[in-house]
């Protein structure tokens, strides 16, 4: 594994790699999140057979131990960050029967069980997590009756940036409070992969017309209001919408047979526009904003937490010159 994780630095960061475009020099790749979601590896896979991708936390962390330990020799630079979940969102385990989510199964306790078996927490420069809403979990006839309206699956959707500003004191309180990161302080915070996510479940062999829900201007409204929430809190160093091409429904530019242009999604214009007004810089003013609210989002909707008196309206101020 040492000599793996020095191949990856090295072939990712040679002295000569160059634009094809502008010639330029690129720059190093500094971030480096040692491995993927591991928190949702079943030991089976669906034939029944042994799962090689499959690692239980305490021997996730071995591995990390050593790849931590890698990275730092190969470059002492590097910016090295851990996959994070926790067993609940919202309150909710993540997979209370069989269905496909997040923390599952024998992975249950990950985040406990991999700080435990971590050798050396307090070289953990960034903490990954991964957020999509609102997340109505499981297939089949189950699911099919537990699938909310249209209408409360909006509301839901676009509830669930309060989600994820919930969710990040919880993760802040767990780390703060565990016996092997208790006075250590807290990692910033990299949401590695965001966007909206309904459901992907099938019937009689055919995905469901609520998987597409992502590519509507519901989904890149909530992803408009995630980024205002993300780019509020200090915690959070980077954020990396995913994803911008292909990926299913999730491309902010949607997959073509090369015979057409690029068809892009409403996302797309979210995140053009995010790059607008955050790539300059910008401050937060003091301001409050008085609208009307809504009830709907009271109820819990798939991972969505509760969000009583919802506003019908957040803002985003501009400047021009002298002019807000």
């Amino acid at each position: 594994l040492p000599r793996e994780v020095g191949d990856w630095l090295r072939y990712a960061n040679p002295s000569d790699l160059r634009s094809q475009r502008t010639g330029r020099l690129l720059p190093k790749v500094r971030y480096w999140e040692l491995g993927n979601e591991p928190y949702v590896r079943d030991s089976r896979g669906p034939d029944g057979r042994a799962n090689p991708e499959f690692f239980r936390p305490a021997q996730f962390a071995r591995r990390l131990n050593a790849a931590m330990a890698a990275v730092r020799s190969a470059d002492p630079s590097a910016r090295i960050g851990i996959p994070f979940a926790l067993d609940t969102l919202s309150g909710r385990s993540w997979r209370p029967n069989s269905e496909p989510a997040t923390v599952v199964g024998e992975q249950l306790g990950y985040a406990d069980k991999l700080l435990s078996a971590l050798d050396r927490p307090q070289d953990v420069d960034f903490v990954s997590l991964h957020f999509y809403m609102p997340l109505v979990a499981g297939d089949g006839p189950d699911l099919l009756a537990r699938l909310p309206n249209d209408e409360a699956l909006y509301w839901g959707t676009v509830a669930g940036s309060e989600t994820l500003r919930r969710h990040l004191q919880t993760v802040a309180e767990f780390w703060a409070q565990h016996p092997r990161t208790r006075g250590i302080p807290l990692p910033k915070l990299l949401i590695t992969e965001y966007n909206s996510f309904f459901t992907n479940a099938r019937r009689n062999g055919k995905e469901l017309e609520q998987n597409q829900y992502v590519a509507t201007v519901a989904g890149a409204l909530f992803v408009a209001d995630l980024i205002r929430v993300m780019s509020q809190d200090q915690r959070i160093e980077a954020a990396m919408q995913w994803s911008l091409s292909g990926n299913w429904v999730f491309g902010a530019i949607n997959a073509t047979d090369g015979r057409g242009p690029a068809l892009v999604r409403p996302v797309f214009h979210v995140m053009r526009m995010a790059r607008e007004l955050l790539a300059p810089g910008g401050h937060h003013l003091a301001h409050e904003v008085r609208v009307a609210s809504v009830t709907q989002p009271a109820k819990q909707v798939g991972y969505a937490a509760p969000f009583p008196n919802m506003p019908l309206a957040t803002t985003v101020v501009t400047r021009e010159g002298k002019t807000i």
